[in-house]
């Protein structure tokens, strides 16, 4: 059924327009009812565009005319039985070639965003007023996508312990379908991607490493995460200890998030939530397909979240899954830093997006005949003899160096070096790339990280069946990034990796350090 109320909205701002003399626009009328249909299988959603007339916000309800050098807002409200709201407003933007409800292209990119605290659909709102997004489009800072939002109140965007709210369940099985469904976007892996700030920071990590198989990448800035894998691992310096300290309402609300305050929270839960914990548990997973990764901090946040950072870049590093981690020194969470920060996270988003969108050919790493002309009179002395140059340079700002430059070491120097992500169990007795292991009493590496299902029944294999996890060092030794007391810690078999040989791609075989050729004293 038709939204008449929104018709009769549609047709009282026609009126309005007709009264301003706006006769270029009297076809609006007649089209009234189209739109309207068109506007409510969008879920009878409310559509507005930043204009400078009232002639050109009517002009925006004539499906017809959706594609235009801006994008358009969409804000409406999706009911739901999952939070005692019973609602969620949410803000969606389609980017100036998507067609609304009429598109039947190509899907979009979808990037869900996910606000801070005390925040709303309402910054989306204003990043479309002062044109943002049409401003990073035109750039070509970001490829066109649609973005998405909820207001999702101070709740972390959890399913809270008590079962009294159900905002991650809100999001992955209702919230995303119905902007996939509604937008033509984010029809696949590749095309989502999630970016949060703060605590929807915190909401964003937490469901990328749940569902990495949902999700191709996540930038997370000064995310409201803890130094922690455990609730016991918490100290008096973690943000929503001292939240709850001087709050009795703020405790309150924690408890019904997390089963307690901190550190009394319930461990199984916590575990499920937390994203270090979620990062070390699923690793296997996160690796497997290969979810990109940014995230950023302060090094002088109030909040002390740059702890909690560091500590997940830790984690990622121990378990060798790839990431772009940004610490600003002498940045805290609000002031002048900001603005800086969030272009980077911009460009990246960018810069990411687009080789998952369109993967690049690997044909980007031969030389073609001049450049193969140059690297043999380069090669052959040409430069040190003063011969004339032959073929043309290759830039070193080219990935044909890259391919170039690693192709130059030999089998043995690649046999060494081992591949860029690969590196040893322990450096000098701090842990490296231990998988998430922990030192035996003989010094080797036992066990490693787990796979955390989204179910609460995982909660066991999570917390205690995976094979130690970071938080579990050797007797005697210490957690991630302290030394760890023990002799004798064998390296583990390194894997193969990639090299690019000055023709093209190749790749290395498996290999120990042991079986290469070491050099003579």
């Amino acid at each position: 059924m038709m939204d008449m109320s929104l018709f009769t909205r549609a047709k009282e701002r026609a009126a309005e327009v007709g009264s301003l003399g706006a006769s270029s626009f009297g076809h609006v009328a007649t089209s009234l009812t189209s739109s309207a249909a068109s506007l409510a299988s969008l879920g009878q959603l409310q559509v507005s565009n930043r204009a400078s007339n009232a002639g050109a916000a009517a002009k925006r309800l004539v499906k017809d005319l959706v594609t235009t050098t801006k994008s358009n807002l969409i804000v409406g409200t999706l009911p739901t039985g999952l939070v005692p709201e019973q609602r969620v407003d949410y803000a969606i933007v389609l980017p100036p070639r998507h067609r609304g409800s009429d598109d039947d292209g190509d899907p979009f990119p979808l990037l869900l965003t996910l606000h801070g605290l005390k925040g709303s659909r309402d910054g989306l709102i204003k990043q479309h007023e002062h044109g943002d997004w049409d401003t990073r489009f035109a750039a070509g800072v970001c490829p066109e996508m649609v973005i998405a939002t909820i207001s999702g109140g101070d709740n972390y965007f959890m399913d809270f312990h008590d079962k009294s709210a159900m905002w991650e369940t809100f999001l992955i099985e209702e919230f995303l379908p119905f902007v996939i469904r509604s937008c033509n976007c984010g029809t696949t892996r590749e095309l989502r991607y999630l970016m949060g700030g703060s605590m929807g920071g915190h909401g964003a990590l937490k469901l990328a490493f749940r569902h990495p198989d949902k999700f191709a990448a996540v930038a997370a800035f000064e995310p409201a995460i803890d130094a922690a894998l455990e609730p016991s691992h918490l100290s008096r310096r973690n943000h929503q200890w001292a939240q709850c300290a001087g709050s009795g309402q703020a405790g309150d609300l924690i408890t019904q998030i997390w089963g307690g305050v901190a550190p009394e929270y319930d461990s199984l839960h916590y575990r499920l939530h937390n994203p270090a914990s979620l990062a070390n548990d699923n690793s296997a997973s996160i690796k497997e397909h290969k979810l990109k990764i940014y995230i950023d901090v302060g090094d002088q946040d109030s909040l002390n979240l740059h702890d909690g950072v560091e500590f997940l870049h830790r984690v990622l590093w121990d378990h060798a899954i790839e990431h772009e981690y940004h610490l600003i020194h002498g940045a805290d969470h609000v002031g002048g830093s900001l603005p800086a920060r969030m272009s980077a996270v911009y460009t990246w988003l960018g810069k990411t997006l687009v080789p998952i969108i369109s993967p690049p050919s690997k044909d980007r790493f031969e030389l073609d005949e001049e450049e193969r002309k140059y690297l043999k009179w380069l090669s052959g002395g040409g430069a040190e003899q003063g011969l004339p140059k032959e073929g043309r340079a290759i830039s070193l700002e080219s990935d044909k160096m890259i391919a170039l430059f690693r192709g130059s070491f030999s089998a043995n120097m690649r046999c060494l070096l081992g591949a860029p992500s690969e590196g040893p169990a322990y450096v000098a007795g701090f842990r490296w790339r231990s998988g998430g292991g922990r030192a035996s009493a003989s010094g080797g590496v036992v066990g490693g990280g787990g796979a955390a299902q989204s179910g609460e029944e995982a909660g066991a294999g999570a917390a205690g069946g995976v094979g130690g996890g970071v938080e579990r060092a050797a007797p005697g030794g210490r957690h991630l990034g302290v030394l760890v007391e023990g002799e004798g810690i064998e390296e583990e078999e390194e894997e193969g990796g990639f090299f690019f040989g000055s023709t093209g791609l190749g790749v290395s075989v498996a290999h120990t350090h042991e079986s290469c050729a070491q050099p003579k004293p």
